[in-house]
């Protein structure tokens, strides 16, 4: 955290810490600021999502364990975990499944 008078607010103490976002960025930006990239991580990271446990796996991630707003590491690790595997809209609505009807095969044993 920068050792500016904003900053100052949350840190009397001079204590070297690594900050959860939400405070680094008020502190750093403002509220405004801080609602406005809140609100576009929490949709970049849930929107495309094939997974909602892991959307939120990675936004409790991003908000209470890194500082780090927009390092490589974070948001590689971010893009990876939630959009890469990512299908494409409306794949799964344009699929009808087998002809006739029967659910797919999870398995690769015949029953």
């Amino acid at each position: 955290m920068s050792r500016d008078v904003a900053a100052n607010r949350f840190n009397t103490g001079r204590v070297e810490a690594n900050y959860p976002v939400v405070p680094k960025l008020a502190a750093e930006y403002g509220v405004i600021a801080t609602l406005i990239f809140c609100w576009f991580i929490l949709v970049s990271l849930i929107s495309g999502t094939p997974s909602a446990t892991m959307a939120a796996i990675v936004l409790a991630l991003y908000f209470t364990l890194s500082g780090s707003l927009l390092q490589p590491h974070t948001v590689l690790i971010a893009y990876i975990l939630t959009s890469l595997f990512s299908a494409s809209p409306g794949a799964a609505a344009d699929d009808p499944g087998p002809p006739d009807g029967r659910p797919y095969r999870t398995s690769l044993t015949s029953t």
